[in-house]
């Protein structure tokens, strides 16, 4: 369960998300809106990147009271992910392979899930987008999380990885783990069966 309570979310004196209180069950949800709507800040402010008023709570676990349990807990995504150039995705994947305790056996599955052994021990500058989205995918799913956001994790990648992906969401929360994932497309053309539709919108998260 994600819980949010006196959220709110603001650039200088531009407010851009205000939310009292919101709450959504465990599942595989879509949130959309348009570019600028918040998705990205209410993503990262749930993931914990960045500060914002108020309290998010995931399972009961608050990221104000306890926040090395609770981002042990939550995974994030980015559409376009950013990594340190000089490392190779083997380092990085290490190094929060690490971070999150990941059973090895999983770890091995999910780099081959995602092809990433060819390519792993080059440095991520060599890499071409569809490379560094799937190394990104495959740090999202590290650990044992119980939440994991995946902002727009359709683009830059291929039909076949796409249809990887699906699997890994359908079985990661078979295992008790959920998803918010953000998307311009249809939800139609997006092979998941969606627990509820959100949609970011006036500064708000609502259902549609």
């Amino acid at each position: 369960m994600i819980e949010l309570l006196n959220y709110s979310k603001a650039y200088g004196e531009h407010v851009v998300l205000s939310i009292n209180s919101f709450r959504l069950n465990p599942g595989i949800h879509l949130i959309q809106g348009i570019n600028g709507s918040g998705k990205t800040s209410l993503f990262k402010s749930i993931a914990g990147i960045i500060s914002f008023h108020g309290d998010c709570l995931v399972h009961g676990l608050s990221i104000k009271d306890s926040p090395v349990d609770y981002r042990k807990r939550v995974n994030f995504c980015e559409a376009e992910p950013v990594f340190p150039s000089f490392l190779s995705g083997k380092e990085i994947i290490r190094f929060v392979d690490k971070a999150k305790n990941t059973p090895e056996r999983e770890l091995s599955r999910l780099l081959n899930s995602f092809n990433l052994l060819d390519f792993w021990h080059h440095p991520i500058n060599k890499y071409s987008s569809g490379m560094l989205k799937k190394t990104a995918h495959a740090v999202a799913f590290l650990g044992m999380p119980k939440l994991i956001l995946l902002d727009e994790p359709f683009t830059t990648i291929d039909q076949e990885s796409k249809r990887i992906l699906c699997d890994l969401i359908i079985e990661y929360h078979k295992n008790g783990c959920s998803f918010l994932i953000s998307a311009h497309d249809n939800k139609n053309n997006i092979p998941l069966d969606f627990h509820s539709h959100l949609k970011v919108d006036n500064q708000t998260i609502s259902y549609v």
